[in-house]
Parts: C-alpha cells; sequence; structure tokens
C-alpha cells in the first residue's frame, strides 16, 4: 500500500517537472529565434478554421501528380548532362584516334 501511495506521488511530482520543463524552453527557442530574425507565429494565431479557409482557397481538383528523382537516382538533368559530356568525350577520343 505504502509503495501505491509513494509511486503515484512520485509520478506526479516527474510529470509536473516534464510539463515545467517543456513550457521554460518553449519560450527559450521563441526567443533565441526571434535573436536571428526568425518570427514564430503565436499558437493562437492558428486555428483549425483558418487552415481549413485556406485549403478551401486551393485547387484541390486540379492537380498534376510530378515524380522527382529520389536522393539515390540521378535526375533527368544530370544524366542528360552525363550523357552529353560522354558523348563530347568520345567524339574528342575519335577524332585523336584518327589523326
Amino acid at each position: 500500500m505504502i509503495f501505491v501511495f509513494g509511486g503515484s506521488l512520485g509520478l506526479r511530482e516527474f510529470t509536473e517537472l516534464r510539463y515545467r520543463y517543456k513550457r521554460t524552453h518553449e519560450h527559450k527557442v521563441r526567443d533565441e529565434l526571434e535573436k536571428k530574425g526568425i518570427q514564430m507565429k503565436q499558437p493562437e494565431e492558428i486555428t483549425l478554421e483558418k487552415e481549413y479557409e485556406k485549403l478551401e482557397k486551393m485547387d484541390l481538383d486540379n492537380w498534376k501528380n510530378v515524380r522527382i528523382s529520389r536522393p539515390w537516382e540521378e535526375s533527368e538533368n544530370t544524366r542528360a548532362q552525363k550523357d552529353a559530356l560522354i558523348k563530347k568525350q568520345s567524339k574528342q577520343n575519335s577524332i585523336h584516334i584518327i589523326e
């Protein structure tokens, strides 16, 4: 019985510390960002209703699925540049061989 009562009091203290630290940490981050020139919105400024209004203004019916290259894949531009370089080098090499 003592362990149950002591455990509940201990847990209450630990959770209180966690939330207290979170509040102070949040203000420190906000102050540091403001010193660097980054303006954060206040949590009260962002509401679900405002975000929903932004979504209503967007045209969500007309969109195009665009595939981008993954980090481990080469993009089309990079591949085209490599192909052009290889062609250029092969032409230069073939010219040197003929001479």
